[in-house]
């Protein structure tokens, strides 16, 4: 759809035509409402911070979650290579950085750990319970892929 299509468009539902200033009464949830003459479009950058200055600045909470991302995916690529060791030392990390485990990774991840190590009966029942207990975690599919789906070591 074109740039004037659209362009329009917006000019109909803010009730102007092209040259026609002024606001119109539109329904909204059944009542009446004024809706003044400057109707912004989309195109248009509000100017709520300086040019060239980034509308939204990195902050530390910003660049914790930065980190946070590429540690779980390093975790990630380490089960994709079934890496057990370096499962484990990402996993020491992960838990010296983010002791409080919002998305409850940690145990998956230990949990993958060990069933790549050694698979027995043992960790195939914790590996059942996680997933039956577990059912947001991200780990999740892992602990099947890696946990549930394999044969027991002998």
């Amino acid at each position: 759809m074109g740039r004037h299509l659209r362009s329009a468009r917006h000019d109909a539902a803010c009730g102007q035509r092209a040259g026609e200033a002024g606001g119109v009464e539109r329904r909204r949830g059944g009542s009446r409402a004024r809706h003044g003459g400057t109707c912004a479009r989309a195109s248009e950058p509000a100017e709520s911070h300086e040019p060239g200055e980034h509308p939204h600045p990195i902050s530390a909470a910003h660049e914790r979650i930065f980190r946070e991302n590429n540690l779980i995916g390093a975790l990630n690529l380490a089960v994709d290579l079934e890496d057990a060791i370096e499962i484990r030392e990402l996993l020491a990390q992960y838990r010296a950085e983010y002791p409080e485990d919002e998305h409850r990774l940690q145990v998956g991840y230990a949990l993958i750990a060990e069933c790549l190590e050694r698979l027995d009966a043992s960790t195939r029942e914790r590996a059942q319970r996680f997933w039956n207990t577990e059912i947001r975690s991200q780990t999740r599919r892992y602990v099947r892929r890696y946990c549930l789906e394999r044969e027991l070591a002998s």
